[in-house]
């Protein structure tokens, strides 16, 4: 308030909905079933990658050596269908490949991924 005019400037300020704890819920469903490239990679001593899913059901992920010896179980349990991120660690494992494989339905995807110590 101006103390000689009596007259209020009033100022309009933009807030994002995410501050007053409102969110999107508009994300797109991905079409397709698909797996982001891990980053980073070489990794030490995590990396992370996304796996779209086009519909909920249940996801395997796993993490074989270079000789195709089951390492780890990275998770085994349902989705929703949305993309979903995955960190895996390294886990007392030696320098070398790895090969991480996300099986949904009939579907399989395997990406190479190097630790790096």
């Amino acid at each position: 308030m101006d103390n000689r005019s009596g007259i209020y400037q009033i100022q309009s300020v933009k807030i994002p909905l995410s501050l007053v704890g409102i969110e999107d819920n508009t994300a797109e469903v991905p079409a397709d079933f698909r797996m982001g490239n891990a980053s980073p990679n070489p990794f030490n001593p995590q990396t992370t990658f996304t796996l779209d899913l086009p519909n909920s059901g249940n996801v395997q992920i796993f993490r074989f050596d270079s000789k195709g010896a089951l390492v780890q179980t990275v998770f085994n349990g349902m989705k929703e269908a949305a993309t979903h991120r995955f960190i895996i660690e390294r886990a007392g494992l030696s320098s070398g490949v790895y090969f991480v494989q996300a099986i949904f339905g009939n579907q399989q995807l395997v990406q190479k991924i190097m630790l790096l110590k």
